[in-house]
């Protein structure tokens, strides 16, 4: 079954319609911003669908309509029927056997840049507007074709639940503020290149880790 089949399949499902919610003309859906996207109704969405946007837009709609989070309980039906839509076209891409381009592990030139929350609805409710955070990018790379794979969307966890906490996780990051190590470092049982400041510094905080690991657990059992 192609893509497009799979599109017309959905539109015959008798589904409600939103009389809130702005109609976007079928002429007009090519080169959306995703503000747009999320207030089409779902003719105009599928409508959009059939023009063949690429993979890594499909999957970047898929972003944006998991992480939405609303209160009203019809948008959110509205929104998971477009996100359905959206990982049906996006499997049928990758059983027909699509490509991405990634950088081949090892090569490029690893940055730390520094970047500023933008003033967003999201960024807002949690406050972060204008505040730093720093994203670890490469230059200089060699990229390879790989299979695409659609891996599974995190679950929203409840508000009203206490979080989980992993205390393997937890006592990696306390080793790493300790050592004032990097956030992004791989952590290591042993030092295969003495000659690598990386590689020691990623065994001190394994090792540093695994003791807090091991003293939370004894309080935990008193």
């Amino acid at each position: 079954m192609s893509s497009e089949d799979i599109i017309k399949v959905e539109e015959n499902i008798d589904t409600p319609q939103l009389e809130n919610v702005d109609s976007i003309s079928k002429s007009n859906v090519r080169g959306i911003t995703s503000s747009k996207l999320l207030s089409m109704d779902i003719k105009s969405f599928r409508s959009h669908l059939r023009k063949s946007p690429k993979y890594t837009t499909l999957m970047r709609y898929r972003r944006n309509l998991a992480n939405i989070d609303e209160t009203d309980e019809e948008k959110n039906k509205l929104n998971n029927k477009k996100l359905l839509a959206v990982e049906k076209l996006l499997r049928s891409m990758i059983n027909d056997g699509v490509k991405i381009s990634r950088r081949k592990p090892g090569s490029g030139i690893r940055k730390e840049v520094e970047y500023e929350y933008k003033d967003t609805l999201s960024n807002r409710k949690l406050n972060r507007v204008g505040q730093k955070y720093t994203r670890v990018v490469y230059e200089d790379y060699e990229t390879e074709e790989k299979d695409a794979v659609l891996r599974r969307r995190k679950r929203k966890r409840n508000s009203d639940k206490p979080k989980k906490t992993n205390l393997w996780i937890e006592s990696v990051q306390i080793a790493k503020q300790e050592l004032n190590a990097p956030k992004w470092i791989v952590i290591r049982k042993e030092v295969k290149d003495e000659n690598s400041d990386e590689q020691k510094l990623a065994v001190k905080i394994y090792n540093r880790a695994m003791e807090l690991m091991k003293n939370k657990k004894d309080e935990n059992s008193k």
